[in-house]
């Protein structure tokens, strides 16, 4: 965890941590691998090696690849100078400026959103928080702030949790 100002009664926090929680954080880290051992973010077995997810579901993610479009953030299909604005974006403009995705909507992403949605996995947010930093990264160096999108309130209520809210907290700790 990072230092924390308590200068309003919202917690923010500011950095990453330093000297002896760092080692603190690697220590309490490793002691938890050996109690709880990786497990997939998927299918739940134990995980022999490093990682999140078996070879054969690694190898069927399909991550968002130059060139992106401008504003949507969806790939073309064809070569394309960088920075382009895709046709369905000029015809009818999102209401944000840009956008970035880290994986194409698949079978196997499915399965992650689905399980960081409705089944709480909480264990795995390294991973598309790093994801996420890698795809948005020139957005989140020019950001000031992260914000998750809220979540309408009864599917808060019937969620108990608001995926955005740790999405957005992963996010913010793998970009710094």
């Amino acid at each position: 965890m990072g230092r924390v100002e308590t200068s309003s009664k919202r917690y923010v926090a500011s950095g990453k941590p330093r000297g002896k929680a760092r080692r603190r954080n690697r220590v309490a880290s490793a002691v938890a691998g050996m109690i709880w051992p990786q497990r997939s973010l998927i299918s739940h077995r134990e995980l022999a090696g490093p990682g999140a997810l078996e070879p054969e579901l690694w190898s069927k993610l399909r991550f968002m690849s130059e060139p992106l479009r401008k504003r949507c953030g969806m790939q073309f299909e064809i070569a394309v100078e960088p920075g382009e604005v895709c046709a369905a974006c000029i015809a009818d403009p999102p209401a944000d400026d840009r956008a970035r995705a880290a994986l194409i909507y698949g079978e196997v992403s499915r399965d992650l959103v689905l399980g960081l949605k409705y089944q709480g996995r909480r264990d795995g947010l390294v991973v598309p928080g790093g994801w996420m930093a890698g795809a948005g990264a020139e957005l989140v160096a020019e950001a000031d702030l992260i914000v998750p999108v809220p979540l309408q309130y009864v599917r808060l209520v019937r969620r108990g949790v608001n995926q955005s809210d740790w999405l957005a907290a992963a996010l913010a700790r793998s970009a710094g």
